[in-house]
């Protein structure tokens, strides 16, 4: 795992503390549906995995190279999808309609 300094670990932090403050409300006043659910879940660990885990032990450095940030960017698509086409997702029926909403 990096070793953050600085901005980067201030930001990366910010990022789980807010997504540890999501999990203690959900388990407080009661989740959401499955799939927002899992879509916010998603939308905070995806990123924080390229962020904090480097791709091989070899190239363990504490600086986050552009393709991890690039990567990082990228994992943001699928929960956002989820969350944006929720209703369509929930309301198609399985095998019969497709995924992507025309």
């Amino acid at each position: 795992m990096r070793q953050l300094s600085g901005w980067q670990k201030w930001t990366v932090g910010s990022w789980l503390v807010v997504l540890s403050l999501f999990q203690l409300y959900t388990s407080v006043y009661g989740i959401l549906q499955p799939r927002p659910q899992r879509g916010i879940h998603l939308l905070f660990l995806l990123p924080a995995a390229f962020i904090l885990f480097p791709i091989s032990k070899k190239k363990l450095t504490n600086r986050i190279p552009v393709y991890d940030w690039v990567l990082a960017a990228l994992a943001l698509i699928p929960p956002i999808y989820l969350l944006a086409n929720n209703g369509y997702l929930t309301e198609r029926l399985k095998f019969v309609d497709p995924d992507l909403p025309i």
